[in-house]
């Protein structure tokens, strides 16, 4: 959290970056950094809405201009929320280790999220939520985030069908804002790159994931990628799975996990190749 002092001697406490924001907080600083990134509004504008809506300070016609002129000011603190590259483009600090976003709620219905570290996520779902994922971060068709957030988030115990998404898709677009499903968006950038980068505890076992992903750039994104949907074949045809519909519908740690040891198997038979080759 970050201190600042906002009027006469008022001082608050407010999330330092978006991994620090509650649902809430979340759900609206995401509605603003959509509105940032489809250039809508600018950064300095961003910076002081962000603010203000952390605050709950409305701005309006009545916002006085002392009230605007410290939000100018104690403002600088959303830089924390993003990193800013050697030509000054900004990029959203991804820092986010919380499902932000458990629940999304249409008029009668509830759909709920695959759970922290997408603990309940079928493989199936990683591979069309990435392909979506990838195509907004290229195209930035709000279609594509309406589909994300169809494909990651499904009624209390349904089975994910990737058959079966179109009345969810046209639900979600009458109901859930744009913002929010950017918010989604976001939290499955931030499960990409902490899969490609990080450690991952599973089952009490540490797994260094990021041999699987060493070379790849499917993504404009700078967010790693799987070629998920052929691996899904790739598993298939090794018979590990059973076939491919059986791959999709396998828990997606589980396929990491068994990705994770056919790697560590072929790197040590191309370690023990080069070693005889060297003799």
């Amino acid at each position: 959290m970050v201190e600042v002092e906002f009027g006469s001697k008022k001082r608050v406490y407010l999330p330092a970056n978006l991994g620090e924001c509650n649902p809430e907080e979340y759900k609206k600083v995401s509605i603003l950094l959509l509105d940032y990134f489809s250039n809508k509004i600018s950064y300095s504008t961003l910076k002081v809405q962000i603010a203000a809506v952390l605050l709950g300070y409305k701005l309006n016609r009545n916002s006085t201009e002392e009230g605007v002129a410290n939000l100018v000011i104690i403002s600088d603190f959303v830089d924390q929320y993003f990193y800013t590259d050697e030509n000054n483009n900004n990029s959203i600090n991804l820092d986010i280790f919380e499902d932000k976003v458990p629940v999304l709620k249409t008029l009668f219905s509830r759909y709920y999220s695959c759970g922290e570290n997408y603990e309940k996520m079928t493989y199936g779902q990683y591979a069309d939520a990435s392909r979506f994922f990838q195509m907004f971060g290229k195209e930035h068709n709000i279609d594509y985030l309406y589909t994300l957030i169809a494909i990651l988030y499904t009624r209390k115990n349904e089975q994910y069908d990737s058959k079966a998404i179109d009345k969810r898709i046209a639900k979600f677009k009458k109901y859930i804002h744009p913002g929010e499903a950017f918010g989604v968006y976001l939290l499955f950038a931030a499960f990409m790159k902490g899969v490609a980068t990080t450690e991952i505890n599973w089952r009490g076992e540490n797994l260094d994931l990021s041999i699987l992903f060493e070379g790849n750039s499917e993504s404009n994104t700078d967010m790693p990628g799987l070629g998920a949907d052929s691996l899904v074949y790739t598993l298939a045809e090794h018979g590990s799975l059973g076939v491919a519909e059986n791959v999709r519908k396998t828990n997606f740690w589980e396929v990491m996990l068994l990705m994770y040891e056919l790697k560590k198997q072929s790197v040590e038979r191309e370690k023990q190749q080069n070693n005889a080759s060297n003799k």
